[in-house]
């Protein structure tokens, strides 16, 4: 099976705020982990500084795991448009990895080559799960911000050929579709 193509439209990405686990190495996954102290000043932080920058969003798109939503609800105090959840946007199913330390390091690799742990989402359904729910909201008038997991993160750019990097706890990223003069996608760091 083959993951759909990302429809391209610009949108830009952030990765949920620190949550006590991120701070101990375990991997969540669908875990329900909160947002900790520090995860609620970097989605403020965030906020404030897309904001100050005349960053324009008209929607938000969130996961519907707490952790993304809180860190959209923190964000949207700014901007006051529309909150969309989405269950496509959740964090991958990793089965019996959840909540051990360390275990994304070890399972990322083997996992996009097809091994998948114990009662856990493979990475071919993920990764179509995601493109396939983004597509369904982007569109070339909107401005969308897409606030989600780290994991759907590797999806997007495992789908645009972009080599995947670990993006940390609330950092806007931009994704820029292809254009006349460059026929990548562009992923970049919004930095003003």
């Amino acid at each position: 099976m083959t993951s759909p193509s990302l429809e391209p439209r610009p949108f830009y990405f952030i990765r949920h705020g620190q949550t006590d686990w991120n701070l101990k190495n375990k991997l969540m996954g669908q875990t329900d982990i909160p947002l900790n102290q520090i995860g609620i000043a970097q989605a403020t932080d965030t906020a404030e500084f897309l904001y100050r920058n005349n960053i324009k969003i008209d929607k938000i798109l969130t996961s519907t795991l707490e952790r993304a939503k809180s860190t959209a609800r923190i964000i949207n105090t700014f901007y006051n448009v529309t909150i969309l959840e989405d269950d496509g946007l959740r964090e991958a199913n990793f089965g019996v990895a959840e909540g051990q330390v360390g275990a994304y390091d070890d399972l990322y690799e083997s996992w996009v080559l097809g091994t998948t742990p114990l009662n856990a989402e493979n990475w071919e359904d993920f990764s179509t799960r995601v493109i396939q729910s983004i597509n369904q909201y982007l569109d070339s008038k909107s401005k969308f911000l897409i606030i989600a997991h780290g994991g759907v993160y590797s999806a997007l750019s495992h789908n645009l050929g972009i080599r995947t990097i670990d993006i940390g706890n609330c950092i806007p990223y931009t994704f820029l579709p292809p254009n006349d003069s460059n026929n990548k996608w562009n992923i970049k760091q919004v930095v003003i």
